[in-house]
């Protein structure tokens, strides 16, 4: 539990809403074949054996970003990381709460297209409701039927999402994403309707994966999912501020976490032969548009977003889909 002694920024009394969307629907194809190639790739297991207490004198990732959102499942350590970022970039909070409406934003959008089986990969920690809530909750606002699965390596992510989310519509798995083979191979992912289209949520989480890593993901998602399947990324870009994100990318190293901001154009290769839905890679506070985000301070032209899709057959989709949720 987080230290019960410590200050922590109030939470807002009214938080963020996504706006509404259109009511377009994608039309999806079954796949030709269900039998996907899977891509192997070599990962380190052996946090598969932490059985011990949990280690609170170091941070992680999740907690820090649970910090930026003004959540409560966080220790003094990772607010201590937090604060040391954000005097570097005091935006950061912003642009944590930019990315989570969007992500929900788009997960909406997707289901209202029909879409109704989410893989959300490095989920992090769950939100409550007052916090905007979760990838299944943002699906059935507008669908039925959602089956979602959440993965996440980290155990704070893994137990506190097991214990609020995980029922007869929404599992929660423990691995590693770029061990392509087992997360494939993990019981919930096996219960997906490959007859169906799936939409992979990377939303903040290609940035903490070194490039073998990432291009493996990718590529291994992209030969295993069926048609009329969707990627939804966002990922932290080097382009607008490279030296304050040198210096982010210092301060996160400091205590052994790999981030990775990227350029625009590596981001782009990552997505590969897919095409990508419009309006393209752009800030991630422009991808929905209009979007009240879109007005903000152009500091947080630090994340870009997209959305891929299945080239073969190709869904029919929205004329306009860049409209807000």
């Amino acid at each position: 539990m987080p230290d019960p002694h410590s200050q922590r920024p109030a939470r807002p009394a009214t938080p963020p809403q996504p706006p509404a969307h259109d009511t377009a629907q994608h039309v999806l194809h079954p796949p030709a074949d269900d039998t996907a190639s899977r891509t192997a790739v070599p990962a380190d297991t052996s946090w598969k054996q932490d059985r011990g207490p949990l280690d609170t004198s170091v941070p992680c990732e999740p907690r820090v970003y649970d910090y930026f959102l003004n959540g409560a499942d966080n220790y003094r350590v990772d607010r201590l990381l937090a604060e040391r970022l954000l005097k570097v970039a005091p935006w950061l909070r912003a642009l944590a709460w930019v990315n989570r409406l969007h992500g929900l934003a788009t997960v909406n959008y997707l289901a209202r297209g029909g879409i109704t089986q989410f893989l959300d990969l490095g989920c992090g920690l769950p939100r409550t409701h007052h916090e905007g809530g979760n990838t299944h909750e943002a699906a059935e606002q507008v669908a039925s039927g959602v089956y979602t699965v959440y993965v996440d390596r980290d155990r704070s992510a893994y137990g506190h999402t097991r214990v609020l989310l995980e029922d007869r519509r929404q599992a929660v798995v423990r691995e590693d994403i770029t061990d392509v083979a087992a997360l494939f191979a993990a019981s919930a992912v096996r219960a997906f309707d490959y007859n169906r289209p799936i939409a992979v949520l990377l939303h903040d989480v290609l940035a903490w994966i070194d490039d073998v890593g990432a291009a493996q993901l990718l590529s291994g998602l992209q030969a295993w999912l069926p048609a009329g399947s969707v990627i939804s990324l966002t990922h932290a870009v080097i382009d607008t501020h490279p030296d304050v994100m040198a210096r982010l990318t210092e301060i996160y190293h400091e205590d052994d976490i790999a981030f990775r901001p990227r350029s625009r154009d590596t981001i782009a290769r990552l997505l590969g032969p897919w095409p990508l839905l419009k309006p393209g890679l752009v800030p991630t506070s422009q991808w929905h548009s209009p979007n009240p985000h879109a007005a903000l301070d152009p500091s947080l032209t630090t994340s870009c977003a997209a959305v891929a899709i299945h080239p073969s057959p190709a869904p029919r989709l929205p004329d306009d889909p860049a409209h807000p949720v």
